[in-house]
């Protein structure tokens, strides 16, 4: 099936903005295909061991979505434990995308962590992608990304935020970005929520 591998449940348990408001983590995690979802894919979730599991997942011949390149292939295990309100993650990706007569390999770790009391939430996430020597480039990539965000609810409203800082992918560039975001969400009822939101993102 189609799923969202374990490096991106790691990190959307600690996104405070989800996948459809402004603001989410992917904006400055998504490098080289990490938070993309896995077709044709075979997954292992692991029963649960006290407050561990762990999940495995592979994917075969997905249609790359990066550059020119076709065949995209990838493979992700990870650990997860929830212990009375603190969650932690922890997850290792690697990806291969056939670019002309070249193989290239992206290879990622992400890790994250939240701790829940009463209304009040916070999290961070770590993560770093390498990829040696991509194709249409002259250097390797090694980008570090950082974030951390939190709640607190009232009544039936959420405040929340959330800031992330990625760093230059590559040796004498100047690309690298920051996330800011702020928002509320009002729960209307158990199956709808609405919400407001205000996101930067600030280019290097």
């Amino acid at each position: 099936g189609q799923i969202d591998d374990v490096v991106k449940q790691i990190g959307r348990s600690v996104d405070f903005f989800g996948s459809r408001q402004l603001g989410e983590s992917r904006s400055m995690t998504a490098a080289n295909g990490m938070d993309a979802r896995l077709a044709n894919s075979v997954n292992y979730e692991s029963p649960k061991l006290g407050p561990v599991m762990i999940t495995a997942n592979y994917g075969m011949s997905n249609s790359a979505v990066e550059s020119t390149g076709s065949n995209l292939t990838a493979y992700a295990i990870g650990v997860q434990a929830n212990f009375s309100g603190v969650y932690v993650g922890a997850a290792y990706k690697s990806r291969d995308i056939d670019i002309g007569t070249t193989t290239d390999q992206a290879t990622a770790y992400r890790v994250s962590a939240s701790y829940t009391m009463g209304p009040f939430k916070v999290g961070g996430l770590y993560q770093n992608v390498t990829d040696d020597t991509p194709a249409g480039t002259a250097a390797d990539i090694d980008l570090n990304v950082y974030g951390i965000g939190a709640s607190f609810k009232i009544g039936s409203g959420t405040i929340k935020g959330q800031y992330y800082s990625a760093g230059e992918s590559m040796v004498n560039t100047d690309n690298g970005a920051t996330l800011m975001a702020i928002g509320y969400d009002h729960a209307l009822s158990k199956t709808t929520t609405v919400f407001v939101t205000y996101a930067q993102i600030e280019n290097d």
